[in-house]
């Protein structure tokens, strides 16, 4: 399995875990709904350093070394999403507290953000693996 299967095949499973994590929250169960996004934040990362980062210093995958407008575009808008994602996500993170009452309605907003950036982002992530890796 290559790191761009790799990375694939982990984002995936990281954003069945934020949509696991919604659909808890949204059933009220807020402890569990804050765990699981802090399991999925730091499999973020490490599948970030793990996969993502080597996929993009490969020269195959830079877009400044493929130089494609549309490539350099793919990437800038996975680049957008991915740190707006991970930025709100770790700044909720850190406000949580697991036994607060008012946290769960303070957040709503931002909590539905972050999962709609979290989709983004891998939506753009699998264009970006359909661009380098099948002939579509």
């Amino acid at each position: 399995m290559s790191l761009s299967e790799i990375n694939l095949v982990s984002n995936t499973v990281v954003l069945a875990l934020v949509l696991g994590s919604m659909g808890l929250r949204t059933k009220g169960k807020y402890f569990w709904h804050g765990i699981t996004m802090i399991v999925a934040v730091a499999y973020t990362f490490l599948v970030f350093f793990a996969a993502g980062l080597p996929n993009l210093l490969n020269s195959s995958y830079n877009p400044i070394l493929t130089s494609s407008t549309l490539n350099t575009a793919e990437f800038g808008l996975h680049a957008f999403f991915g740190i707006a994602t991970l930025t709100s996500a770790l700044w909720l993170i850190t406000l949580w507290r697991p036994k607060s009452t008012e946290f769960p309605m303070k957040s709503k907003k931002i909590a539905k953000a972050v999962t709609i950036l979290w989709v983004l982002a891998y939506v753009v992530g699998i264009a970006i693996f359909i661009t380098f890796n099948t002939t579509l």
